[in-house]
């Protein structure tokens, strides 16, 4: 089963800050930007009837048919998937890979990452978090994260690691976007 989109709910004014970013809102096999209060964070948008469900961590997932694609992603970011916060990230790999039928394409026990991917949508990503009151967060991969903050200021925290550089931003209702890059340089 592959997850088609990730949705993000956004106050009206909210699309202007997407497009700031390069990222033109559209509903399409990416990203749904929707003007609503819940869920808070982003979730991933699976292909059936509508509805919701829970992972066993209690992280929000919806049930939905595909939207009319609108076109190709404007700008650089790539939407990459939706990063959970997990108590315990054995078992859910786990749960998604018996439940969803996701496959583990990457698992760093070091740095509490892991990805599922179930085809070509987009991917699961799971770290560690202990908080109880964690969101679903939207990752982006861009070519270069350095040059990404040079032209869009103001992030909330940067951080580089072993296999690559991180970039946290919050939208306008608060929604954690977090762009990263695979360059393995730290």
């Amino acid at each position: 089963m592959t997850p088609f989109a990730a949705l993000v709910p956004l106050p009206p004014a909210g699309a202007g800050f997407y497009r700031s970013l390069g990222l033109a809102p559209f509903l399409g096999g990416r990203i749904v930007l929707a003007e609503r209060p819940d869920p808070p964070g982003a979730v991933l948008v699976w292909p059936g009837e509508p509805g919701v469900f829970y992972d066993f961590e209690g992280n929000l997932h919806r049930r939905a048919p595909a939207p009319a694609d609108a076109g190709p992603l404007a700008g650089d970011p790539r939407p990459l998937g939706v990063l959970y916060g997990v108590r315990d990230l054995v078992d859910s790999i786990a749960w998604y890979q018996e439940t969803l039928g996701l496959t583990l394409v990457h698992y760093d026990p070091e740095s509490d990452w892991a990805e599922l991917r179930g085809g070509e949508g987009l991917a699961v990503l799971l770290t560690f978090a202990a908080d109880e009151n964690r969101r679903g967060v939207l990752v982006l991969e861009v070519a270069d994260a350095a040059a990404f903050v040079r032209a869009h200021p103001r992030p909330v925290w940067t951080r580089g690691t072993g296999w690559g550089r991180l970039a946290a931003y919050a939208d306008p209702a608060g929604n954690p976007l977090l762009f990263i890059d695979r360059s393995g340089s730290g």
